[in-house]
């Protein structure tokens, strides 16, 4: 998917989250069904629309589609991003309360995390309603920074710290972790902001890729806070546990 189409969904994707019809059934409601977009019919399931202003029309009647949401949340240590947890709490119980409080509880069931970030570790998510949203911004190839500040367990000499820079600009081998297989990394950029502490930029988002660098790097990771996805930085002003409605446009800016 092209940046232009970040906002971009097919249409069948669309008639199933409105309840038009089943997944397995959308060819043939397309079939027997008159279905148009800004006046033209539509035959493909795989056709891209964007609900958020395009018209769209089943049998001559207007489709009821909400304008997505997306929010930015700044997500403190403890937290899981799970639907459910036995023992935690999860960013999903303070995003229910979230739109509690402002009428939009409509929102919920359709409300995905773009991305995850482990319990001990805090910083910027981003909910979105719209899959393809979604599945650009986690997509491998289309290699969207993450930022992260690192601090760490061991104080490192000015040698050192050159010699993780070196290590990491040839590319090193992370062993596996739990059901995550070993890996190449060869992206990661480190900036030295003190002798135990750094700014690390990623692209893949491998499981817990940040932790596990350093661990083969020889170090362990104290504390870890995401402070930008692409060019969209984690607002200074939105509070730990707070979340903020994202402008679409702040979006694709800050993405494309």
């Amino acid at each position: 998917m092209s940046n232009k189409n970040i906002f971009l969904q097919p249409i069948s994707r669309v008639l199933i989250f409105c309840g038009e019809c089943s997944s397995r059934g959308v060819k043939n409601f397309l079939l027997k069904n008159e279905v148009v977009v800004n006046s033209k019919k539509i035959e493909s399931p795989k056709t891209l629309v964007d609900t958020d202003i395009d018209e769209i029309f089943v049998n001559q009647k207007k489709l009821n589609v909400y304008k997505h949401l997306y929010l930015a949340f700044n997500k403190p240590c403890g937290l899981v991003c799970s639907t459910v947890s036995d023992s935690s709490q999860t960013v999903f119980n303070a995003l229910k309360k979230f739109l509690a409080e402002r009428g939009l509880e409509k929102y919920f069931k359709n409300l995905k995390c773009v991305g995850r970030l482990d319990k001990e570790s805090s910083g910027l998510l981003i909910f979105s309603t719209n899959g393809s949203f979604v599945d650009f911004v986690t997509r491998k190839k289309n290699q969207i920074q993450k930022v992260y500040f690192v601090e760490l367990e061991k104080k490192l000499s000015g040698q050192e710290r050159q010699e993780y820079l070196q290590k990491l600009k040839q590319g090193i081998i992370i062993p596996p972790e739990k059901k995550a297989n070993e890996f190449f990394c060869k992206n990661a950029k480190v900036k030295w902001l003190c002798e135990n502490s750094c700014l690390i930029t990623i692209y893949e988002g491998k499981f817990h890729e940040v932790r596990r660098i350093f661990l083969a790097l020889g170090n362990v990771v104290k504390k870890l806070k995401r402070i930008k996805i692409g060019k969209l930085e984690l607002d200074e002003n939105l509070h730990e546990g707070e979340f903020c409605v994202l402008e679409r446009q702040v979006l694709f800016d800050g993405l494309c």
